[in-house]
């Protein structure tokens, strides 16, 4: 039976004999859960699911991803707008901030890129090296951090996603315009590419109930 927001789970003891395991193993997962917002462990009363599902972090959101579980349409649609709007701010810091070494890093990915293409694969899994790569050229280990995260969340999506050869072609096209962009330093053609660039990943969840 699935449970909801706010129900009480079994004690440690329970799920210990539940899952096989020791109560030591039990409780430092209920802990790092606790720390996630997934659980709320309250003294003297019991392990709960946590009431609101807002006090979830984003490693919460991707852990849940990662593991299979349900995340609402909803969810899906705010993750993909918070990683937009950080995507077009990192661009910006990229545009300034980018290095030779940076650079050197983009075409890399993009060279994958085209080699995987001409052997008739996808860019399902290489999408996010060619993002991560221009992300990391804003030179903000933070805003990496936080834009990989939803780049893990993704990986079911960019299947769908990719599963379209065309989509690839254009994909690729449209990630060697952002890499001149940098590459120019030009500032206001690197955020008017990437936004014409996002829109097709938007619109792909948009129109789909669940991916």
């Amino acid at each position: 039976m699935r449970n909801s927001a706010g129900d009480r789970l079994p004690t440690e003891r329970e799920l210990a004999e539940r899952f096989g395991t020791s109560r030591v193993s039990i409780r430092t997962a209920l802990n790092r859960l606790d720390a996630l917002g997934v659980v709320e462990l309250r003294p003297r009363s019991g392990i709960y699911v946590h009431p609101d599902p807002l006090q979830r972090s984003i490693e919460c959101l991707v852990l849940m991803e990662e593991a299979g579980l349900p995340i609402s349409h909803e969810q899906i649609l705010h993750a993909v707008e918070i990683r937009s709007l950080l995507e077009l701010e990192a661009i910006k810091l990229a545009c300034r901030r980018r290095t030779n070494h940076d650079l050197a890093r983009i075409h890399d990915a993009l060279r994958e890129s085209q080699a995987t293409l001409l052997e008739g694969g996808n860019l399902a899994n290489l999408d996010p090296k060619f993002h991560l790569a221009l992300i990391t050229a804003a030179h903000n280990p933070v805003l990496t951090h936080f834009v990989a995260s939803f780049y893990r969340m993704s990986k079911r999506r960019r299947d769908v996603f990719f599963a379209d050869p065309e989509q690839n072609l254009r994909s690729h096209r449209q990630h060697v315009r952002l890499c001149e962009a940098v590459e120019d330093r030009d500032e206001e053609k690197a955020v008017s590419l990437l936004e014409e660039h996002l829109v097709a990943s938007v619109n792909t969840l948009s129109s789909s109930v669940k991916i």
